[in-house]
């Protein structure tokens, strides 16, 4: 693939930075950082819009990709519950073709396949992937009538103690187009079984290994979707453990979700960043509040008191899971040399 990441731009909600166990997932990123008090969606999405037009520069054809929850074709009475999508919050984006991604949690990273596929296959020259998530009734209602909300106010992805999720607000942009150097989207795998909302190993390892095949080149970590349920966090160490088998490894796995809650439909995006700034830093995060971390033969968690640093880290591998069996997997390759 030819798709590279031109810029990207991030805001998170820092509301579970109170809590303790608490660290950055983006540490000391210019890119990507918490949310100034009382801004709203529309003020982040033109931060983080006006930030990436400002360092890569808009050029011939553009299409907006947007993760988003969508309503159904027949207006429903609570379609206001479902915000407007972000494409539409920017005025530099009213007259610009929009792809509306609605697929669950793994909108965000379908958004970015998406894109990618359109500058890969010479549809567009760029593509603006943009995601804005507060949470709302609609999201707090589908999660709590699900059975997947924490006791607490937030959430330990990969620990023996996860009782479930816990919802975040955040907020990005990233431009992809043809480039020779930078992070390039290398890879990307997509299941969709269209049942149920339990996750399914079998059809995550198929999605990670699309992804690698893809790209030729085998990941050196995992930026995982894990969102703390006990049930979805199990069945993803364990198909990313089937990965590090059958490439040799045993591979890191670290999640954000722990910092910055989940997400909804722009947590494939927030996900992207964390694994963008590991490459930028060399330096992998571990995971926020997770002290237990659960045991797998061929993944090994990076708990909350350790980092992976000093690795020359340039591939990752980036999971972006749904309810209904929706799963992107993403290959991300940053050649540092080049």
């Amino acid at each position: 693939m030819r798709a590279h990441v031109l810029a990207w731009e991030g805001r998170y909600s820092d509301h579970h930075a109170a809590a303790d166990s608490w660290i950055d997932p983006y540490p000391d990123s210019p890119r990507v950082r918490a949310a100034a008090p009382g801004d709203d969606r529309t003020q982040l999405l033109g931060q983080c819009v006006d930030a990436v037009i400002a360092r890569a520069g808009l050029a011939g054809s553009l299409a907006v990709v947007t993760a988003s929850q969508a309503p159904a074709r027949s207006r429903p009475s609570n379609a206001d519950e479902y915000g407007v999508p972000a494409g539409r919050l920017h005025p530099a984006l009213a007259d610009r073709d929009e792809i509306l991604i609605s697929h669950a949690c793994a909108s965000g990273g379908l958004a970015l396949a998406v894109g990618a596929s359109l500058v890969d296959c010479g549809a567009v020259e760029q593509a603006l992937v943009v995601a804005a998530m507060r949470p709302r009734f609609i999201e707090a209602a589908a999660f709590r009538s699900s059975g997947a909300l924490s006791n607490q106010p937030y959430c330990r992805p990969f620990d023996h103690e996860a009782d479930g999720t816990a919802l975040g607000g955040f907020t990005g942009a990233v431009l992809l187009g043809a480039a020779d150097t930078g992070p390039q989207i290398a890879g990307i795998g997509i299941r969709t079984l269209g049942s149920g909302a339990q996750s399914d190993r079998a059809s995550q390892h198929a999605c990670m290994t699309d992804a690698i095949d893809m790209a030729g080149v085998a990941p050196q970590f995992v930026a995982a979707h894990a969102t703390g349920t006990i049930h979805g966090d199990r069945v993803e160490l364990d198909a990313v453990s089937d990965i590090g088998r059958d490439i040799g490894a045993r591979l890191p796995v670290s999640s954000c979700k722990g910092s910055i809650g989940h997400a909804v439909h722009a947590a494939g995006l927030a996900t992207a960043l964390y694994a963008l700034e590991a490459m930028a830093t060399d330096a992998l995060p571990g995971t926020a509040r997770c002290t237990q971390p659960l045991e797998a033969d061929h993944a090994e968690v990076v708990p909350s008191h350790l980092m992976v640093e000093g690795r020359g880290l340039n591939v990752a591998l980036v999971n972006a899971f749904g309810f209904g069996g929706s799963s992107c997997s993403l290959v991300l390759q940053w050649d540092h040399a080049a």
